[in-house]
């Protein structure tokens, strides 16, 4: 084993075991969290000479959320909705009523309406 590998398994046991003691401790699991943040970090910072090379990704990075060039075609013929059936713009809302994050975003709406 050389030293690199070394020093990645004692950062790890060490790690694990501020982990369980934490638990041990009575201390809380963001407490643990955050002691794994920091062995992971350390981890990062190592250099290992001799590492081989990440491997580049085999496929381009997914684009998260909606496209802001394009227009999205969605039928609402019999959905309830508000305002002139010809506007520029139209929100539509796909929401559960018993989700809090979806309650969260009426105040937005509120205002987009409003304004």
């Amino acid at each position: 084993m050389n030293s690199g590998n070394a020093i990645i398994v004692a950062a790890t046991i060490l790690g694990l075991s501020l982990i369980g003691g934490s638990f041990l401790l009575g201390r809380s699991i963001d407490g643990a969290t955050a002691q794994w943040v920091v062995v992971g970090g350390t981890l990062a910072k190592l250099d290992l000479a001799g590492a081989a090379p990440a491997a580049p990704p085999t496929e381009p990075a997914r684009r998260r959320g909606p496209d802001a060039e394009r227009v999205y075609e969605i039928d609402v013929a019999d959905s309830p909705s508000r305002g002139p059936a010809d506007a520029q713009v139209t929100v539509v809302e796909f929401s559960d009523f018993q989700c809090p994050f979806c309650g969260r975003v009426t105040p937005t709406l509120d205002q987009v309406e409003k304004t």
